[in-house]
């Protein structure tokens, strides 16, 4: 097999966030550019989408622990972490010849070093043979990207929303207070008043900041002024703002907003397609992506079409919590035969060192 095609559509079923990682951003959802043509012309905007690398990593965890959980007490610290956590960059002293030869027969032995490549001590950065694209949501924006009218979508401002979140300090109950010894109650008043201190200094601060900005308005020498004085700071406002410990307001995406997805394989074995399989049926086990998952966010519901050379070969999606379905589309190229072979590679495994150099 050349190349294997699996092209999907992502639902959510709940709201859906993922934080950026861009610094200033932290309470955006992952977000996207994408050229725009309008009637001004070009124009880049920004969409919200699911990393690829979000659906690979669940995928690689997924294969790594129904391999690692067969043996026991494994000791090599380096493949339990590029199996789980893509490996640690580090100098390597392995001659180019030898670490070749060395990466060959890595990949042989470990069906998710092969597929999904990652970082060992010794060998150094191994690429993978899966290509994880971003999951792209079906808007307007994207409409020319997907080879889709743009007439019966929304525009992207429109599948995305804000929401607050507050964990408050339960340990201020009464119910709970009342449990406790006089040393806890005690340490606990500590740590409260240090709160109030600390946040009465912050609201201090920032009214100076405020002040030395009007100041600066106004053309009057900041530097000059030795002591602006700050208007007396409201001591019941501080002390219920101490008892709140988080107040975050997160940007999601709102339940019913589909995705496409693709994933490629290049030059794959009949057990690596069978492992990436295996991962997807755990998926669907657990079919939930990025974070505040406690609080009911990224429910999602999958399928997906796989290609084998262009060949249609099956489909397979997960139709509730626990359960993948599939439809075999060609004989040759079955979902059986894919799981069969990496049933049989998994279960040939007797210790650890079978998928090590």
């Amino acid at each position: 097999m050349e190349k294997v095609i699996f092209e999907g559509r992502i639902l959510a079923e709940t709201g859906i966030y993922q934080p950026s990682p861009v610094k200033g951003r932290e309470g955006d959802n992952l977000s996207l550019s994408v050229a725009v043509q309008t009637e001004d012309g070009w124009q880049v905007v920004r969409v919200p989408v699911i990393s690829g690398n979000t659906i690979r990593a669940i995928l690689r965890d997924n294969i790594s622990k129904d391999i690692l959980f067969k043996f026991d007490n494994i000791d090599d610290f380096d493949l339990v972490n590029i199996m789980l956590s893509g490996g640690t960059i580090e100098k390597t002293d392995v001659l180019a010849p030898d670490k070749l030869a060395l990466i060959e027969e890595f990949r042989r032995k470990n069906v998710v070093v092969s597929l999904f490549g990652g970082a060992h001590p010794k060998l150094g950065i191994m690429a993978g043979k899966l290509i994880s694209h971003y999951a792209l949501p079906l808007v307007k924006e994207t409409a020319h990207l997907l080879g889709m009218s743009p007439e019966q979508l929304l525009p992207a401002f429109k599948v995305t929303d804000e929401i607050g979140f507050i964990r408050k300090d339960d340990l201020n109950s009464p119910d709970v207070l009342q449990l406790v010894s006089s040393e806890v109650i005690q340490r606990y008043q500590e740590l409260i008043e240090q709160a109030i201190e600390t946040k009465k200094k912050r609201e201090e601060e920032k009214k100076k900041q405020k002040l030395q900005a009007e100041m600066k308005k106004k053309g009057i020498e900041v530097e000059a002024v030795e002591e602006i004085e700050v208007k007396e700071i409201n001591e019941e406002k501080v002390k219920k703002q101490a008892f709140i410990q988080m107040i975050q307001t997160h940007q999601y995406i709102v339940a019913g907003t589909e995705f496409v997805h693709k994933l490629v394989v290049c030059s794959p074995d009949d057990k690596e397609i069978g492992a990436l399989l295996t991962g997807f049926s755990y998926f669907a086990k657990h079919p939930y992506i990025g974070s505040a998952k406690s609080r009911g966010f990224g429910r999602i519901r999958f399928s997906y079409t796989v290609t084998v050379d262009g060949k249609k070969a099956f489909d397979f999606k997960n139709k509730d919590i626990g359960h993948l379905l599939w439809v075999n589309h060609d004989d040759e190229y079955s979902f059986e035969r894919f799981i069969r072979a990496y049933e049989e590679y998994r279960d040939g495994l007797k210790s650890f060192r079978d998928i090590n150099i």
